[in-house]
């Protein structure tokens, strides 16, 4: 369980992604939860797209978006400078070995891109907490559906706006 500090600091945009197509986790206001597991591991489940809907999951998200402010400020990813932010996500390098990450707060956004060779630590821990956290979400009766079919129930990949 992950231990929470007193201090006030709330994600609420968050997205990783390993690539190119291994795994997705995506949580975006206003939209389902989105858990893409694009290969097989050994004893993993098979690939999918899992939406979880906000009008039957709305708790269960947030309460993962919790667990992920206070994991983010516990193992020093948010105050970690931003690594090639303009590469984070980029449409023309979906076929790299790289792992993305984008998360805001109500003031603030931030992103990080890196070959998955040289992803620091704390980065790697954190795709292992949403990998064991998309596990969980792929053994729920939440909603499987295409790729395809995820694409045109998400909106697009817009970047979140910082608020003052």
């Amino acid at each position: 369980m992950i231990q929470t500090t007193s201090e006030t600091f709330d994600i609420l945009w968050f997205e990783l992604e390993l690539r190119p197509r291994v795994f997705r986790f995506a949580i975006i206001p206003g939209q389902p939860g989105l858990v893409g597991i694009g290969v097989q591991l050994e004893g993993g489940p098979a690939p999918s797209t899992t939406l979880m809907p906000i009008d039957q999951f709305g708790d269960a998200i947030e309460r993962l978006l919790s667990d992920l402010s206070v994991l983010v400020k516990q193992i020093g990813i948010w105050e970690t400078p931003e690594n090639q932010p303009e590469l984070c996500f980029a449409p023309g390098r979906s076929d790299l070995k790289s792992l993305h990450l984008r998360m805001a707060t109500l003031t603030e956004n931030r992103q990080w891109y890196f070959t998955r060779d040289d992803a620091p630590a704390p980065f790697l821990a954190l795709l292992n907490y949403c990998w064991t956290a998309a596990l969980s979400v792929a053994n729920t009766p939440a909603v499987t559906v295409s790729m395809d079919q995820a694409r045109s129930m998400l909106q697009s990949d817009s970047v979140p706006e910082s608020r003052s």
